[in-house]
């Protein structure tokens, strides 16, 4: 098991998601598609055999979503489906219910989702995001 096939196996899981466009690590260009969302993936914290007497690692996952900040209301409307706990556009079932994830990880949970924000990149373009933290152990 590695950090890579779990980043990936997720990115698959999200990119499955109809109108969703993911990529496994952090890119340069952020590349919305049209009416869409992108997302990519990033590792925050790691504790080290934090349970089962040390046999398990906890891995704290970032999977960021960007939406187009140009059609607001449609990318908010978008950003909220996807932050649905069930349902075809939700991060949480897509993730959850995913068995190529499920069998690379021991325990695998989305806790949580940000409320939308904004963030520019690279100075020019302004997104709309929301960030989901997914706790992988393995």
């Amino acid at each position: 098991m590695t950090i890579s096939a779990v980043r990936s196996a997720l990115s698959a899981a999200v990119d499955a998601i109809s109108g969703v466009r993911s990529v496994a690590y952090i890119t340069d260009a952020v590349n919305v598609p049209s009416a869409g969302a992108y997302a990519t993936t990033s590792l925050g914290e790691i504790q080290y055999d934090a349970v089962f007497g040390g046999q398990l690692n906890v891995y704290e996952i970032i999977v960021t979503f960007y939406a187009d900040r140009e059609q607001e209301q449609r990318s908010q409307a978008l950003l909220d489906t996807l932050k649905e706990p069930s349902g075809g556009t939700s991060v949480k079932a897509a993730i959850e219910g995913n068995a190529a994830l499920l069998a690379l990880a021991s325990s695998l949970q989305v806790k949580s989702a940000s409320a939308v924000g904004e963030q520019t990149i690279e100075g020019v373009a302004t997104f709309l995001t929301v960030e989901f933290t997914i706790e992988a152990m393995f």
